[in-house]
């Protein structure tokens, strides 16, 4: 188990999790505000299929990048 510098933890096998802590901690509140607002917003005019969908692709893509 790794921990980060704000002592969380996380499998050293989920090197997909690191970055996307790393990612996150690049954006400012706001930045995920509005990042959370547009995956609302896609969902509302696109429901929830979409989302799955997207949800979907990105898995395979970070799985087929490790």
């Amino acid at each position: 188990m790794s921990v980060d510098a704000e002592g969380y933890g996380f499998p050293e096998h989920q090197r997909t999790l690191a970055r996307l802590i790393e990612d996150i901690r690049i954006l400012s509140p706001a930045g995920v505000e509005r990042a959370a607002q547009g995956w609302d917003r896609h969902a509302r005019l696109h429901g929830l299929q979409a989302i799955h969908d997207a949800e979907k692709a990105a898995i395979h893509a970070i799985e087929k990048a490790n």
